[in-house]
């Protein structure tokens, strides 16, 4: 898929955000809206009744029971779900062709393309099983491939991918990776959750979003830097909890500051979670411009064991790089920078750099510095 697809930015013009400390476990506890029928089943439903959901493109999808969801973190996925007891992971993401085609994006074909890929990177690797699904009554299906034991993964393991047609030019991609010793208990709770993917119409989410863009750009109309500076909180620490266990901590220091010639508010903030046997890091800074023309942000997380080797804990002092890094730690980061209506990612991943270009929308846009001070600026209205 890598060769064939790239990733989607956002529908909504902000800048992908680090939510890595957002760990939350779901509990099927609250009523939610029906979701399609999931693969017939013996058992009691795998899944939380309470819908995850991203609104840029209209997707949701029941997470299975007890599992931790990790959102934007840093690399190309919208979601990661860690499983409850850390037996497998799954990460979801939105695809486009990278080749100019005019023609439409064919289920068996994306398919085929995937396996081909594959093979290609991964000449080892065995299909195992394929299988056509209609989720939400979209063309979909599901492949499993048996990969085989690597420096970072020491067991035989299956890597699965679940696509879903959106429109005639974009895939939703849920990809899964266990340990072989554990997929045949895995599999049926996988599908079940494809299966419960759900869609909206295109002009639903348009309908609803140009209501809530002329709202917000009413209100954007009366903050200025000025109001900006007095929201300012000098230094916040935000405990991370997982039922009454503490898994970790976000600090948020709010100043004025200085950047690209220019003086402006920065919002600096760290952040640790723990979840199952790995750390998550991420350290994050935005930067506004008092006049609003300029920007710049930048993401780096880091996910590491829990008990890291010494080569592991080498790999995070000072001077040490992406490629250096010991087997077990995972680095993704990003860096963007606005100037005027022009805007620059630059985006570094264990599989690669990509740069993206854009212009800011005329529109409903709002900076990654103002974002962290939206709740303080906010008009409150008495109840």
């Amino acid at each position: 898929m890598n060769d064939f697809f790239r990733a989607a930015p956002l529908r909504c013009a902000v800048a992908l955000l680090m939510l890595g400390c957002a760990a939350s476990l779901f509990a099927a506890d609250k009523e939610a809206p029906a979701a399609p029928a999931a693969p017939a089943s013996t058992g009691p439903d795998p899944l939380a009744l309470e819908r995850w959901s991203e609104r840029s493109y209209g997707i949701s999808l029941r997470p299975p029971l007890g599992s931790r969801l990790l959102e934007q973190t840093g690399d190309e996925s919208i979601l990661r779900i860690v499983g409850a007891n850390g037996d497998y992971t799954c990460a979801l993401s939105i695809k486009k062709p990278t080749r100019k085609t005019e023609a439409e994006l064919v289920i068996e074909n994306v398919m085929e393309d995937a396996i081909g890929q594959l093979s290609i990177s991964q000449p080892s690797a065995r299909l195992m099983d394929t299988k056509k699904l209609k989720p939400a009554g979209k063309p979909g299906g599901v492949i499993f491939l048996k990969m085989p034991p690597t420096k970072r993964d020491p067991k035989p393991w299956v890597l699965g991918q679940a696509f879903m047609l959106i429109d005639p030019e974009t895939a939703l991609v849920l990809r899964l990776d266990v340990e072989m010793d554990k997929f045949e208990r895995t599999r049926p709770i996988f599908e079940a959750m494809v299966m419960s993917l759900g869609v909206e119409k295109p002009e639903d989410i348009d309908r609803e979003r140009q209501a809530q863009i002329e709202a917000s750009d009413e209100w954007r109309k009366t903050i200025t830097s000025k109001k900006l500076a007095m929201a300012l909180v000098a230094e916040q620490w935000f405990r991370v909890t997982d039922g009454k266990t503490d898994v970790g901590y976000t600090r948020v220091q709010q100043s004025l500051g200085r950047s690209l010639d220019a003086s402006g508010i920065q919002i600096d903030i760290q952040a640790r979670v723990q979840v199952e046997d790995k750390t998550y890091e991420s350290v994050s800074q935005f930067f506004l411009s008092d006049d609003g023309s300029k920007e710049v942000w930048s993401v780096k997380t880091t996910v590491m064991p829990l008990n890291p080797t010494p080569e592991s804990a080498n790999a995070k002092k000072p001077g040490s790089n992406r490629k250096s890094l010991a087997p077990d730690v995972i680095t993704w980061s990003e860096t963007g920078v606005r100037s005027g209506a022009d805007i620059t990612l630059n985006r570094d991943t264990p599989t690669g750099s990509k740069q993206f270009k854009w212009q800011r929308p005329p529109r409903g846009y709002l900076s990654q510095a103002e974002l962290y001070l939206m709740d303080v600026t906010l008009p409150r209205q008495q109840a």
